[in-house]
């Protein structure tokens, strides 16, 4: 009945079996397949137990066949079922799995080894989406399904939790230890991967001042965010008891800054004020700072000194002339700062690389060469841009690549602002004084950490290299009687350690600490060999998994088939790394297999670490040394160290999530009394919590009578109760529904993203409030990626936010409008969701929903103010500014154009809905020595806030902002344009462009008829059947 572990052992005493499991069934949508398949050779082994069967009631179908020629004389099986195991309930519904307390993310689920799930018309989402609180999310059919946690930031390939059960219309919540956030947060700092850090909390210096303790430490933030810790937000445990903080002190870091100054010729009299702005911001940066200053013109020179007062003396040889060269300087500056802590670039230039404009020497890097290096070396570049001369959208990628800033030198806080962006991303630094515990709190309940070397060796032949003889067999063999014999409150981890093909280092925690044996033997039966053996890593991420752990009984088995060797310059490393092991009280065996020449580096290890060794030629001779740790175990272990945690845990405003977490140990007095012991939390997990999907409040909301599971899809939902407000309207998003399927309607590769809102007046004098047009002014933004303005879905639901047909909404005073509103979205795991409404009149409001909010609203150049232009008797249009951008949302422009993106105010004298099609009657009109070339509006205005692509009610004296994006060939922007619009009431012409008509006139013969004059410009022969004419 699939109600308990199921493991099977099998004798062969000689010749070759093969065993096939196979299985098919269907559920919630799903054919679920089971094919399992191992060859059991005699010459591996006689005995093989396989402890990685697939789980659950599914009738199963064993199979064996053998060869003629490699028959076996007999076998026996024993199938044994030896641990319950959680009930999967299987149903037409699917079930739900929530990952709670990971903090870095992107927890991933794959279903138990040997089992697929397919389907015709479901698509299965593996990653999740993240909730408000950080968990993650997913919506599966049921079965047993593994959760994994990737750590390639922290030394580790991944981490595992096997077997967890999902239920048919049931919700199962799993909770991760906090043991694995400290871990990671700690092998991050060592192994971390810059491009894939998630933060580390890096404990300094602990001192015991008696009844009370101080400690020093630094949040390591890889998005650069100001972080403030608390008496709320954070915890500290001493021996695994919670302490009393008493006082936090922030200490400001100070940080490494480059300043690449630009000193060419075309700085003149600017050249002066610059240099005092620098120097004031200079003697601003915090005492300490490592600053350098690069000067750029025809040459690159760095100016002398690295303190703050020398750089300042030496700004006083810098004199303007010369050419630019902008991208050598910019890689010289990045190149200053490798290895520095808190690093940032300040750039200043006021034109273009020489390169470029051809206005003397250029750099010999390109625009390309600096972005890469960029790309590559994860420091933010602060960049200004001087006058109008400089080169913006160079200066703007640069920081955009960077993550860093633009800014504007036309604004003289500009320098200031520099100052402020920088300097608040360094202190993350503190000190914090706590109340000691008075009594010991550890635990009693044993830990036992099985490291096993999974390497190619470990099942090899002795033919295939001297020394081995297919030992991964009989290890696993000898590991599954071991467990057993466990004593039953035993906690237990297991981490196996390889190479990758090419070398790289794997190492995978199989299972993260649990009671429950049955996971345990599930990872060690799942272990494959190949690659080689990287000690020293699998040693550091074993003891950092377990120090976190408030036992005195903690013990490290560690199996390998290879010699204890490490290379040299590791050697100092390795043996620091040995000595806190000895320092934690761990009891820990060094078991080798096979390396009997290797005894005296084992022997060696083990005295370092306070620990035993044992050196055999089979993994069967193990079992005595085995059986003596079983019995080392259940005694209490004397650790001359104390293990110190620090957590910090919040939630901003903006969406942010702090949860940082670190331990590290002291050598503080022990508390001479002994209290309650601590409670050591290993993985969790909560079934059979109800989960909602189908039912009333969707179908009065949303589906109303269309047929759940058939004509409405829904994929997820999430409670969320957010909100923010500006000064006329305060919005609530209550609940979130992601819809595969809305009314029958399936969109190809997107989905339906439903939100729950709840319109408040707070007008201060009582007014009705009006949005023109829910589409032009409500936006979600999805992982930070792009934004998407509200759909025609909208009227789809039961209870949309405005009346099917029309786009104005209003809000009255003192009363609530609630409804929803739904947006066309990627079909992507969501990892960060905001909602993001537009009024420049009262303010624009952002909402996080889910994750790190970034608001997207882009601020455009200003153009000189302009006379209104009318376009009826109760409309007139001002332009108001215009920029150009590569990309909008995460839509590029083709190659060599650009869109320019015009914004416009609309004024109305009476409330009327502005009935124009603006897509087909305002255009572009770009002056060219051929003619008017005339440019259509581009479908990417919908993607931008205020995006003006349809008809808009408008407000009595109102002024609605609006925008509009038209794509045009990069050689053609400084060309002479206008907005040219096609009326009832005439012609519309309004300028965005002062310059000349791109290119000669033409002078071609015209000819006129019909009341049009025609003139061909050109003609060309596109193929044999068509041509192409200019007219």
């Amino acid at each position: 009945e699939g109600r308990r572990f199921q493991s099977a052992a099998i004798n062969i005493p000689n010749g070759t079996l093969t065993l096939e499991i196979s299985s098919n069934n269907w559920t919630s949508g799903y054919e679920r397949s089971v094919y399992y398949c191992k060859e059991l050779p005699s010459y591996k082994a006689n005995r093989f137990v396989l402890d990685d069967l697939p789980q659950g009631p599914d009738p199963l179908v064993w199979k064996f066949t053998w060869e003629p020629d490699n028959a076996p004389r007999e076998f026996s099986i024993k199938l044994e079922e030896l641990y319950e195991i959680p009930q999967v309930k299987y149903g037409d519904e699917p079930g739900a799995l929530k990952v709670c307390g990971y903090y870095a993310g992107g927890a991933y689920v794959e279903p138990q080894n040997n089992v697929s799930y397919e389907s015709e018309t479901e698509d299965l989402n593996l990653f999740g989406d993240t909730t408000p609180e950080g968990d993650q999310v997913f919506l599966l059919p049921p079965g047993y399904w593994n959760v994994l946690l990737p750590s390639g930031s922290a030394g580790v390939e991944e981490t595992r939790i096997r077997l967890v059960p999902v239920s048919s219309g049931e919700m199962t919540i799993v909770n991760v230890p906090e043991a694995v956030n400290s871990a990671y947060s700690v092998l991050s700092l060592e192994y971390g991967d810059p491009d894939s850090f998630t933060g580390a909390i890096e404990i300094n210096e602990a001192k015991d001042e008696g009844d009370t303790a101080k400690v020093s430490f630094v949040v390591n933030d890889p998005k650069d965010r100001d972080v403030f810790p608390d008496k709320e937000n954070m915890i500290i445990t001493e021996s695994g008891k919670k302490v009393e903080i008493l006082d936090i002190t922030r200490k400001v870091l100070p940080p490494s800054v480059v300043l690449v100054l630009d000193s060419s010729g075309s700085m003149g009299n600017l050249m002066g004020a610059t240099l005092e702005s620098a120097k004031n911001f200079i003697r601003g940066l915090p005492d300490g700072t490592y600053i350098r200053v690069i000067d750029f013109d025809t040459d690159v020179k760095v100016l002398k000194g690295e303190t703050k007062d020398d750089v300042i003396k030496s700004l006083g040889s810098v004199k303007a002339s010369g050419s630019t060269k902008l991208f050598d300087a910019t890689i010289e500056g990045i190149n200053l700062l490798e290895g520095k802590n808190r690093p940032a670039v300040v750039l200043f230039a006021d034109g273009a690389d020489s390169s470029i404009d051809g206005q003397g020497e250029g750099s010999y890097a390109t625009k390309e060469d600096v972005i890469n290096v960029i790309k590559d070396c994860n420091i933010p570049l602060y960049t200004i841009g001087f006058r109008e001369g400089a080169d913006k959208q160079v200066m703007k990628e640069f920081a955009a690549a960077s993550k860093g800033q633009y800014y504007d030198a036309r604004d003289n806080k500009a320098l200031d602002s520099v100052f402020e962006a920088i300097g608040s991303k360094f202190g993350n630094s503190f000190e914090v004084t706590y109340k000691r515990p008075t009594e010991a709190a550890l635990s009693d309940t044993p830990v036992v950490t099985f490291i096993l070397d999974a390497s190619a060796s470990m099942d090899m032949s002795p033919e295939e290299e001297e020394g081995c003889d297919y030992r991964m067999d009989k290890t696993k063999a000898l590991f599954h009687d071991f467990v057993q014999d466990l004593p039953d409150e035993c906690l237990m981890q297991m981490i196996s350690f390889q190479t990758t093909p090419v070398g790289g280092t794997m190492i995978r925690q199989e299972q993260v600490v649990t009671g429950s044996k049955y996971s345990i033997m599930h990872a060690i039966g799942s272990v494959e060999s190949y690659g080689g053996t990287p000690i020293i890593e699998a040693v550091s991420v074993g003891f950092e998994n377990l120090k976190p752990i408030p036992s005195n009984k903690k013990a490290i088995i560690f199996v390998t088939d290879a010699g204890l060797e490490v290379d040299e310059y590791e050697k100092e490393k390795f043996e620091t790394l040995l000595g806190q092991i000895r320092d934690n009280g761990i009891n820990v065996l060094w078991a080798g297999i096979g390396v009997t020449d290797k005894e005296d580096l084992f022997r060696n290890v083990a005295e370092l670490s306070g620990g035993r060794y044992i050196v055999k030629e089979n993994a069967s001779d193990l079992k005595a040394a085995l059986d003596e740790t079983l019995q080392l175990i259940r005694k209490e272990n004397d650790s001359a160290v104390i293990p110190l945690s620090i957590t910090i845990n919040e939630k901003t405003a903006s969406g942010d999530v702090f949860n940082y977490s670190a331990t590290t140990d002291v050598r503080f007095t022990k508390p001479k009394r002994s209290g309650p012991p601590a409670v050591i939390a290993p993985v969790s997990y909560t079934a059979g919590v109800r989960l909602n999907t189908y039912d009333n409040r969707l179908s009065t909301l949303v589906t109303g009578t269309s047929l759940p599971g058939s004509e409405t899809v829904l994929s997820n939902r999430m409670a969320i109760d957010a909100k923010s407000a500006n000064k006329a309207v305060e919005v609530t998003v209550k609940e979130a529904f992601f819809l595969e399927k809305l009314m029958g309607l399936d969109p190809m590769d997107r989905q339906f993203l439903a939100l729950e809102l709840e319109l408040k007046n707070v007008t201060s004098n009582k007014i009705q409030y009006s949005i023109p047009s829910f589409k032009n002014h409500f936006y979600i933004n999805i992982n930070n990626e792009g934004c998407y303005p509200a759909s025609d879905a909208t009227w789809l639901t039961e209870k949309p936010i405005s009346a099917p047909g029309e786009y104005a909404v209003d809000v009255y005073p003192d009363k609530t409008l609630s409804g929803m509103i739904v947006f066309v979205v990627p079909k992507v795991p969501v990892t960060q969701f905001s909602l993001h409404f537009y009024d420049t009149v009262y303010g624009h409001v952002h909402i996080p929903l889910s994750g790190r909010m970034i608001p997207q609203l882009v601020e455009l150049d200003s153009l000189p103010t302009q006379a209104p232009a009318k376009i009826s008797d109760a409309f007139s249009m001002t332009v108001k500014a215009v920029d150009t951008m590569d990309l909008v949302q995460n839509y590029q422009a083709m190659e060599n154009t650009t869109f320019r993106v015009i914004e416009a105010d609309f004024e109305s004298k009476v409330l009327a809905l502005l009935d124009i099609n603006p897509a087909e009657r305002l255009w572009m009109k770009i002056d060219t020595g051929a003619g008017p070339l005339m440019t259509k509006m581009s479908d990417v205005t919908a993607l931008l806030p205020f995006g003006f692509i349809s008809p808009v009610m408008l407000a009595p004296s109102s002024v609605s902002k609006v925008r509009m994006a038209y794509p045009i060939a990069n050689s053609l922007l400084s060309a002479k344009a206008e907005i040219w619009g096609d009326l009832d009431t005439g012609g519309l012409r309004i300028p965005i462009k002062d310059g000349s008509p791109y290119g000669s006139a033409v002078n071609k013969p015209t000819v006129k008829a019909y009341g049009m004059e025609l003139r061909v410009n050109q003609l060309a022969i596109y193929d044999e059947n068509t041509a192409v004419a200019d007219v």
